[in-house]
C-alpha cells in the first residue's frame, strides 16, 4: 500500500505541473508533503481495503543449540506431516480467523 501511495503522490505532483499560474509552487510543495505522508497514507489505504497485516498467533520460540542442529541434521530421520518433510516443527498456532498453522524446519549436513 505504501508503494501505491508513493505512486499516487508522484502522479498528483506531476499533474499539478499543469495547473496554470501556480504550477511550480504547487508541484514543488506537494512532492515533499506527499512523500512525508506516504507511510500514513499507505496505512490508511491498507485499513480501508482490509489489507493490513494480520497477527496469526502469539510468539513461539524454538531454541536450538549448535549441537542440537548438528544432531538433528546428522542423526535424526525426517518426520513427515501432511506430506511435509521436516526435522522440527513449531507447536500448533491458532489464528484469529480460525486457521491453524505450523512452521516446519528442515536441516541437512553441509557437503
Amino acid at each position: 500500500m505504501q508503494g501505491v501511495a508513493a505512486a499516487v503522490g508522484a502522479g498528483v505532483t506531476a499533474l499539478l505541473k499543469f495547473v496554470p499560474k501556480i504550477n511550480t509552487i504547487l508541484s514543488a510543495a506537494a512532492g515533499p508533503i506527499l512523500a512525508a505522508l506516504n507511510s500514513t497514507l499507505g496505512e490508511a489505504l491498507g485499513k480501508l481495503f482490509g489489507l493490513d497485516d494480520d497477527l496469526i498467533g502469539g510468539p513461539t520460540t524454538i531454541a536450538l543449540s549448535p549441537r542440537d542442529m548438528v544432531l538433528l541434521a546428522a542423526r535424526t530421520p525426517n518426520s513427515s506431516e501432511r506430506q511435509v518433510q521436516f526435522k522440527i516443527a513449531s507447536p500448533l498456532i491458532v489464528g484469529d480467523g480460525g486457521g491453524n498453522y505450523k512452521v516446519y524446519f528442515g536441516m541437512s549436513k553441509a557437503p
